[in-house]
């Protein structure tokens, strides 16, 4: 964790399906201590109608936003970061809503798999509760549904499904109705759900298990007004209990207790979690309040203080393909004595390091299938793999630079991102293929003082003490890769 020396306050923001919320903290002595907590309810999953949000759910969105806005005003990009979950996962039409959003908050807003949801909202868990064996989390959304086993800080397994307490209420609550059948369709669906993960879920098996989310809130309240005696811990017993007064009720507006935004969702909710009761053999379920935005502050704080999660998946991943960490380092080495020279903005810079240092570290991986088009087996690795930390656009991102890292590559190849602008990512391709290029012949010898410039027409490369001129196998190299770039309409001009 940061020291409060370095890092003032951190903030994240969590677009989810049902809520927006914010949070900011500082850090003092090594740990978080929260400043401002705000919550927007405005139930984007709620608009989303084939496969689109709709106008009003947008609206609801961008609304919260800029009611958040002046509480993040003046803070740098490196101590703020946006996640959004399902409703953006699953909505064709999310660039409308993330370009709009950019206009409100100047910060990125990150797209994340269920994954990486997750394994972020046990992270949270983990940095704010005591370990006391093998946990699992059970997270409901509005659109998704989290299950995550861990112990201490490692996840040993992790399920995103598609059934949340909106997506279950329009389709088994939609006129606000609960009846018998109704709950056991639900419940019945969420088990075939469950059923995707039930081998592997209980052969890992877990000591305790906790919910997080204001779903799982909502239930509790509701057994404590179902329950006199209720002492803050859900059980089969007690689920089945709440199961009759649903019924016993006959509509969601009958939940007397319960706040009327929640109402019409209990009913979904519950056929989730009694659903995955029944099918894991759960015994008992008790509330965690930490959820996906601590997960996603903690770790934005070990990435200020450069223990950064992506860092330690990126040295996985070269054990585990047994990368060359020599030629890597090669690589890096021509990379940081490329980079400063492009002129930017030492934010941006500092960007630009972090992705071609990864890039770099892995741009070898594709050999371990083989070193014929080990750029295109490289980008098929990275593009598919489980990358902790790293957000959907981050791997994107990467599996780019190595993909383009060699031979011919065209400009509609580069990717729209919301991180990123395609002239950016460019510029990134660049430098990596010439570290690359420049390190070709794996030799540990230093490269003469080289001058690199950039701008939309032209790219021009030169080499002090007439260097290329002894080195004709470099040359020749560097003529082809003249020829790549006038391929894809730009220009390269080499020199020395």
């Amino acid at each position: 964790m940061a020291s409060d020396d370095v890092v003032t306050e951190v903030a994240a923001v969590d677009i989810g399906s049902n809520s927006i919320h914010l949070i900011v903290a500082r850090v003092v002595n090594g740990a978080l201590q929260p400043l401002v907590a705000e919550k927007q309810m405005v139930r984007l999953a709620a608009g989303l109608k084939k496969g689109k949000l709709s106008a009003a759910a947008i609206d609801r969105g961008l609304h919260a936003l800029h009611t958040i806005e002046p509480i993040l005003a003046g803070l740098p990009a490196e101590r703020v970061r946006i996640i959004a979950t399902h409703a953006l996962r699953a909505a064709k039409n999310r660039d409308e809503f993330i370009s709009a959003a950019r206009e409100i908050l100047p910060y990125p807003v990150e797209v994340v798999s269920g994954d990486e949801e997750a394994r972020l909202i046990y992270q949270g868990v983990a940095h704010t509760t005591p370990a006391d064996g093998r946990r699992l989390i059970i997270d409901i959304g509005g659109g998704s549904t989290e299950f995550i086993i861990g112990e201490q800080f490692a996840t040993l397994q992790l399920s995103s499904l598609s059934m949340g307490s909106e997506s279950y209420r329009r389709k088994y609550f939609k006129s606000g109705e609960i009846t018998a059948a109704a709950l056991a369709k639900a419940t019945e669906a969420a088990s075939v759900e469950l059923a995707k993960m039930e081998r592997r879920f209980c052969a890992t098996g877990w000591n305790h298990a906790l919910g997080t989310s204001g779903s799982i809130k909502v239930l509790l309240k509701f057994a404590s007004l179902c329950e006199p005696q209720f002492d803050d811990t859900l059980t089969p017993a007690i689920l089945a209990t709440l199961r009759n007064v649903l019924i016993d009720a006959g509509h969601s507006d009958q939940l007397a207790g319960i706040d009327t935004d929640r109402q019409a969702q209990l009913p979904a909710a519950f056929a989730i979690i009694d659903a995955a009761f029944a099918v894991l053999g759960i015994e008992s379920l008790r509330l965690n309040e930490a959820a996906l935005r601590e997960g996603v502050l903690f770790e934005l704080c070990d990435q200020l203080d450069e223990r950064d999660i992506r860092t330690r998946t990126i040295d996985s991943l070269s054990a585990r393909y047994t990368i060359d960490t020599n030629q890597s380092q090669r690589v890096q080495r021509t990379v940081a004595q490329l980079l400063p020279q492009l002129g930017l903005r030492r934010a941006t810079e500092k960007g630009y390091s972090r992705y071609l240092s990864w890039a770099a570290a892995l741009h070898e991986i594709g050999l371990d299938i083989s070193h014929r088009k080990l750029q295109e087996h490289g980008r098929y690795i990275i593009a598919n793999a489980e990358l902790p930390g790293f957000s959907s656009e981050q791997q994107q991102i990467l599996a780019t630079l190595v993909g383009m890292q060699r031979k011919r590559f065209y400009r509609h190849d580069l990717p729209r991102l919301n991180l990123l602008s395609r002239p950016a990512l460019l510029q990134m391709v660049l430098v990596l293929r010439l570290a690359v290029l420049l390190n070709t012949r794996r030799l540990d010898r230093e490269l003469p003082p080289i001058a690199l410039s950039y701008d939309s027409d032209t790219t021009r490369l030169s080499f002090a003490d007439q260097w290329l001129q002894s080195h004709p196998l470099m040359a020749a190299d560097l003529e082809r890769e003249v020829a790549y770039w006038r391929g894809c309409g730009l220009r390269l001009k080499v020199s020395g």
